[in-house]
């Protein structure tokens, strides 16, 4: 019996400015490396690139801060916040949780006045 290409479509949720944005991505399934759909690796996994171009986001504009402090403050709780995120998300993709994950993929950012 001949298998066919599966479509996956994956929707990441990031929070952009007190704004929630939706990506749409698809794939064959080959983005979540070798981890099933739907669990919380194979979210992860898809999260972690453009968590990623965040991170390297929020240090080039900490960088391009140094002459404002008050800026910079809200960008280093930033890049912390997101750091974090990935650690975690990390862990879940090198220990390989099958557990069923969120539904889409995506990270937030720092809330608003923190």
């Amino acid at each position: 019996m001949a298998l066919g290409v599966v479509v996956l479509v994956f929707f990441m949720m990031v929070l952009v400015g007190g704004g929630v944005v939706l990506f749409a991505l698809r794939g064959t399934g080959a983005g979540g490396g070798s981890f099933a759909p739907g669990t919380r690796a194979f979210e992860a996994h898809l999260t972690l690139g453009p968590l990623g171009a965040a991170i390297d986001e929020a240090r080039r504009e900490l960088a391009a801060s140094a002459s404002r402090p008050e800026k910079r403050g809200r960008l280093e709780r930033e890049l912390r916040f997101l750091e974090d995120q990935k650690v975690e998300l990390e862990a879940i993709v090198a220990r390989g949780d099958t557990s069923p994950g969120k539904g889409y993929v995506g990270f937030t950012r720092l809330p608003a006045g923190d």
